[in-house]
């Protein structure tokens, strides 16, 4: 995507520990634009993985109020209720 102009995105479905892990190795490895990692509700599991990336990092999936939005610094939803927030 990179060659084409384009904004490269890496998507990873967060389970468990091994599975950051796993991430944070993908993610250095890729070099994406943005990474994003579902689900979102997990602050703490997102402010961590965020503070070990070089890449912004959104939380999509799972969003689904306020308070989901609130917790998380960029978030991915299509839920349009929450797209004003």
């Amino acid at each position: 995507g990179r060659e084409l102009g384009l904004l490269t995105v890496l998507r990873a479905f967060v389970i468990d520990s091994k599975a950051i892990e796993s991430l944070a190795r993908e993610a250095e490895s890729a070099a994406p634009d943005v990474v994003e990692m579902l689900p979102a509700p997990m602050p703490r599991v997102v402010r961590r993985l965020a503070q070990s990336l070089r890449a912004p990092l959104i939380a999509g999936g799972l969003i689904t109020d306020k308070e989901d939005v609130l917790a998380a610094l960029c978030v991915s939803t299509s839920d349009e209720t929450l797209w004003s927030i």
